[in-house]
């Protein structure tokens, strides 16, 4: 399937015009390395400790399909957005403000070192 955009008065304006305001929104799947997750209090409790070799798996949500995506609400999941501005035609100026919405589970039931 493709899609063509005919030239025209109004589209040559919008492309023409000094900057261009952009927007994105997307979903996204993780993977990560083994981690070692230092954990720290000396404020209440007095801890210090390392859990060494840490597994952990991301949470992307809507794993049954498009029902599961239809009945739930759209930031639950993991997601992407992004928002920006290019200041010149050539579009090698901008600035942009991004979110990349991620979920960090450790795996259950591991097992590990604690050092600390």
């Amino acid at each position: 399937m493709a899609f063509a955009l005919k030239s025209s008065a109004q589209t040559q304006s919008i492309f023409n015009s000094q900057g261009v305001f952009y927007i994105s929104w997307g979903y996204n799947r993780e993977s990560y390395s083994n981690s070692d997750i230092h954990i720290k209090n000396t404020q209440t409790a007095n801890y210090d400790f390392v859990l060494e070799n840490a597994g952990a798996h991301d949470k992307p949500g809507f794993n049954s399909g498009l029902q599961d995506f239809l009945s739930k609400d759209l930031t639950i999941p993991q997601y992407n957005f992004h928002l920006g501005y290019m200041f010149n035609n050539k579009r090698d100026l901008g600035i942009e403000v991004s979110w990349d919405h991620l979920k960090y589970v450790v795996n259950d039931n591991a097992t590990m070192h604690i050092k600390g």
